[in-house]
């Protein structure tokens, strides 16, 4: 079935099991761990489900900063429209016209009656102005790539404030063109960067393209040659067989050191054979 012996510990009567992807059952709440914000499941885009969830975050700056580039980029000739109407203290046609829509509350609150209708803070502004022009949230979902490439560091500037950071990373599938987008939320003082992307593309990304699958110790009396294995196990690892190209029993050990203890069934073999051969007495013995 594609199962494959890759060690043996002859002391503790242990065997290695690799088992192939499509013999090992790993479940979600296997791999998902709290930091992953994204979902393979969900309809949204990867960037959009990270937005969403900034936008979710108990901080208004991450929601105005997300809408206000929404509303920037729906912009006619470079300027952006604008609710000039509801100042009634001036001309309409004496406004000008502002390239974001922050310029345009700068030079707006200063008349009661914008004020009056949006209120004294520009997140206020915002929001109504956001929820007015895209009540369904479709201007995120249009705008998301292109935002969360460009705010990025504006996203970590405020996430380092709590000591996080927002790691992105594509794990590419085994199709033409097949790829995920993740994102991942990072505790700074609990994960390294190289954690994280490790974990982003050899757990995760390994488990949506199907490469993910599991290192299992059994102990030699619970495999019987007529009836084979009743199921229990030692122990459960994951590992990403795409790792796995060469020497399969040395590059799992040095995921996980523990287990160093187990050598090779060619190895295992010859320490047996070894271990069988009489011991010759010495000539002094024999006198």
């Amino acid at each position: 079935n594609g199962d494959l012996v890759i060690g043996l510990d002859m002391q503790r009567e242990e065997v290695l099991l690799l088992r192939a992807p499509d013999t090992a059952h790993i479940d979600d709440w296997e791999v998902i761990t709290e930091g992953l914000i994204t979902d393979y499941r969900s309809t949204q885009s990867s960037e959009t489900q990270t937005l969403n969830y900034l936008v979710g975050l108990d901080n208004q700056e991450f929601k105005t900063l997300i809408r206000s580039d929404v509303l920037n980029r729906d912009a006619i000739d470079g300027f952006v429209q604008v609710d000039k109407d509801v100042i009634t203290e001036v001309a309409p046609a004496t406004i000008p016209d502002f390239r974001t829509h922050r310029q345009f509350y700068q030079y707006a609150k200063q008349f009661a009656s914008f004020r009056e209708e949006y209120g004294s803070s520009y997140a206020g502004y915002v929001d109504l102005i956001y929820e007015r022009d895209y009540p369904t949230n479709f201007g995120l979902d249009f705008y998301s790539q292109s935002i969360l490439q460009s705010r990025i560091d504006d996203f970590n500037n405020l996430l380092s404030q709590e000591g996080k950071e927002l790691v992105l990373h594509t794990a590419i599938g085994y199709s033409q063109g097949e790829s995920y987008g993740l994102a991942y939320i990072r505790e700074k003082d609990k994960e390294t960067l190289p954690q994280v992307v490790d974990y982003l593309e050899h757990t995760v990304g390994a488990y949506y393209r199907g490469s993910l699958s599991e290192l299992a110790v059994i102990k030699f009396e619970n495999i019987d040659v007529e009836r084979g294995f009743n199921g229990q196990q030692e122990a459960v690892y994951h590992i990403d067989a795409d790792e796995l190209y060469q020497n399969k029993l040395k590059r799992t050990q040095a995921r996980y050191p523990e287990l160093r203890r187990f050598v090779s069934p060619e190895v295992a073999q010859k320490q047996q054979e070894l271990a069988q051969q009489p011991t010759k007495e010495s000539p002094e013995r024999m006198m």
